[in-house]
């Protein structure tokens, strides 16, 4: 897709940036204390480090979508930056009639990782799929919304963890992540995946929310990416 972009005219707060989306993670469920109250014993603040930063360190604030509010469309809004097409319904919200711009295809590489549902949509391009844009999908059978899916969030921190070690191996690929104009996109779904079978406040829905930010995995790949002097977003992209 042909670039239309204005020459910056400020520098970049950074040379790379890590957007991880916590699909699903309602804003209720981080600045409510208490949010799981049909649970005994459950943390009045789940995710201490979440809201921590967003009440110290980072900005934050709480979107207003169109319909449909479904993880698609909010992607597309998210990183691309306008709303879904609506003729977008006929493909039954599988496939966007329309080719767009997004954050990835701007980057000079960009390393996603998540769903086959979401990561595909930003791969497609007038020229087929993007070379810049490189994907790490769990297969589909794994969204299973009758149990915990704190594991597909889980897959996701591993395979980042991964492309990070090879890159103490391989120079090109080192060179590559340090270069300028670097995405990293994570979208985790646990969260979301559960909440479609669970209330929202249900003891089923608590692991995976805990996890998102509480795990030794998850730190660990959060300060990788930090020491990257990376620019950390956390967001949601469903009320």
């Amino acid at each position: 897709m042909p670039s239309h972009s204005l020459p910056p005219s400020i520098p970049p707060p950074a040379s790379r940036l890590v957007l991880i989306v916590a699909d699903g993670l309602r804003a209720d469920s981080l600045f409510t204390l208490s949010p799981f109250p049909l649970v005994p014993s459950s943390p009045a603040i789940p995710a201490p480090h979440l809201r921590q930063t967003a009440a110290t360190r980072g900005a934050f604030g709480i979107s207003h979508t169109r319909v449909p509010t479904e993880s698609r469309p909010g992607h597309v809004a998210l990183l691309g930056g306008m709303y879904e097409d609506p003729s977008a319904v006929t493909t039954g919200w599988t496939a966007n009639p329309v080719n767009f711009d997004s954050v990835l295809n701007q980057s000079s590489a960009a390393f996603a990782f998540g769903s086959p549902d979401i990561l595909p949509i930003f791969t497609r391009g007038e020229g087929g799929e993007s070379e810049k844009i490189r994907t790490w999908m769990y297969d589909e059978s794994e969204e299973d919304f009758t149990r915990d899916a704190t594991a597909l969030d889980v897959w996701v921190l591993d395979r980042l963890g991964e492309l990070l070690r090879n890159a103490t191996e391989d120079e090109r690929l080192d060179a590559q992540l340090r270069g300028g104009k670097v995405v990293f996109f994570l979208h985790l779904l646990g969260l979301d995946t559960t909440g479609h079978s669970y209330r929202p406040h249900s003891k089923v829905r608590l692991p995976p929310f805990c996890s998102l930010a509480s795990s030794p995995q998850g730190r660990n790949t959060c300060a990788t990416c930090k020491s990257s002097t990376g620019l950390y977003i956390i967001a949601n992209p469903k009320k």
